[in-house]
C-alpha cells in the first residue's frame, strides 16, 4: 500500500462509519468498502443479499476481539510490520481469521514471518507450527518446518511435545518427520501415544490382541536371544504428563483399532535386534501372540542370513 494512503485509512477506524461488527460483548465500528475490498466474505456479507448489507452489522463467532481488532488493524493499513510485534500464537489466529474470511494478503504475511522465525525457533515451538501447518494442508510450510525439525534437533525428535498431536498429525510425524530414528524408538512412541490416549481400550481382543499373552513370550525365547546376541536393554519412554484428550476423541471404536494398525505398519520390526524386539513389542499389547513369534522369526532369521555372508 502507498505510504499515503495507510495513515488515511487508518485514521478511518471510527470515523464515517457505516457499518458494525460485533464479536461477543464488543462493537468495532468499520467501513463496508474496507472490509469488502479486503475480504470476499465480508463483501458478500456487506453488498449481497443478506440482512447484514441492510443493518449493517456483523456478528462474528469463533473468534476473539483481541484477534478481530488486530485483523482490523492490518486491512486498514497492510503493515507488514505490524505482524513482526506479535507473538507466534497471534500471527497463527490471524492466518486461520484470513483463511477463513478469504484474505490471502494476511495469511501469506503471517506465513512470511512465521517461517523467518522458524529458523530459530526450539523443538517444541517447531512442532506446534508443524501441526498448524497440517490442519490448513499447507504442503510447503509443512516442509520448511520438516527440514529445520531433522536438520536441527534429531536427537530429540520423539520428545514429549509429540505425545500430544492430533492423530492424524502424529501419523504423519512419526512417518516422515522421525522416519530415521531407530525402530524401537519409534515403536515405543506409538505405544506410548496409544497408552495415553486410551485407544487400547476401544480395540476388539479378538481381532488386535490376546491380553493373556501380553506379559511373555515362550520360554525358549529367553535361549534363543542368549544364543544371537549380547545387549543392554533399552529403558522404556518416559511417560507423558497429560492425556492427550484432542486425539482421543478424533478416534472411536474400529476407527481407533484401525489407526493403530496403520502406526504399526510403518514399523519395520526386522530392523529391530531380537533383544529389541522381545523387551519391546514382545511384551506389548499392540501384538498379537502369533504375530509375536512370526515377527521374532523373521528377525532371527534376517540376522542369520546376514551372519552367514559375512562369515562366507
Amino acid at each position: 500500500m502507498d505510504k499515503w494512503l495507510s495513515p488515511v485509512l487508518s485514521s478511518l477506524t471510527t470515523e464515517f462509519s457505516d457499518c458494525r461488527v460485533i464479536v461477543g460483548s464488543t462493537t468495532f465500528e468499520c467501513h463496508k468498502i474496507i472490509l469488502s475490498s479486503a475480504s470476499e466474505f465480508f463483501k458478500g456479507m456487506l453488498l449481497g443479499n443478506f440482512k447484514e448489507s441492510i443493518s449493517g452489522q456483523i456478528y462474528l463467532q469463533n473468534v476473539t476481539p483481541e484477534i478481530f481488532e488486530k485483523f482490523r488493524n492490518y486491512v486498514y493499513s497492510y503493515n507488514k510490520e505490524t505482524l513482526n510485534g506479535y507473538e507466534n500464537a497471534i500471527l497463527m489466529d490471524l492466518y486461520k481469521s484470513g483463511n477463513q474470511w478469504l484474505v490471502p494478503s494476511i495469511t501469506s504475511d503471517c506465513l512470511s514471518v512465521l517461517t523467518e522465525r522458524a529458523r530459530t525457533m526450539n523443538l517444541e515451538e517447531l512442532i506446534e507450527l508443524y501441526e498448524f501447518a497440517h490442519n490448513y494442508d499447507n504442503k510447503s510450510f509443512i516442509q520448511t518446518i520438516t527440514s529445520l525439525m531433522m536438520t536441527h534437533h534429531f536427537d530429540k525428535l520423539l520428545c514429549k511435545r509429540v505425545l500430544l498431536l492430533g492423530s492424524d498429525v502424529f501419523i504423519q510425524y512419526i512417518t516422515t518427520v522421525a522416519k530415521m530414528k531407530p525402530e524401537i524408538e519409534r515403536y515405543r512412541m506409538i505405544e506410548k501415544y496409544v497408552e495415553i490416549n486410551g485407544f487400547l481400550k476401544d480395540i476388539n481382543d479378538k481381532e488386535n490382541r490376546e491380553i493373556n499373552e501380553v506379559n511373555h513370550l515362550d520360554s525358549n525365547v529367553d535361549e534363543l536371544i542368549n544364543k544371537t546376541e549380547n545387549m543392554k536393554i533399552e529403558p522404556d519412554t518416559e511417560k507423558a504428563p497429560v492425556k492427550n484428550d484432542k486425539a482421543s476423541s478424533e478416534l472411536k471404536g474400529k476407527l481407533k483399532a484401525d489407526f493403530v494398525k496403520s502406526l504399526l505398519i510403518a514399523i519395520d520390526y526386522t530392523k529391530m535386534t531380537v533383544r529389541e524386539f522381545y523387551n519391546g513389542p514382545g511384551k506389548s499389547e499392540l501384538l498379537t501372540y502369533q504375530a509375536k513369534y512370526e515377527t521374532l522369526y523373521k528377525i532371527v532369521r534376517k540376522r542369520s542370513y546376514a551372519k552367514y555372508l559375512f562369515d562366507d
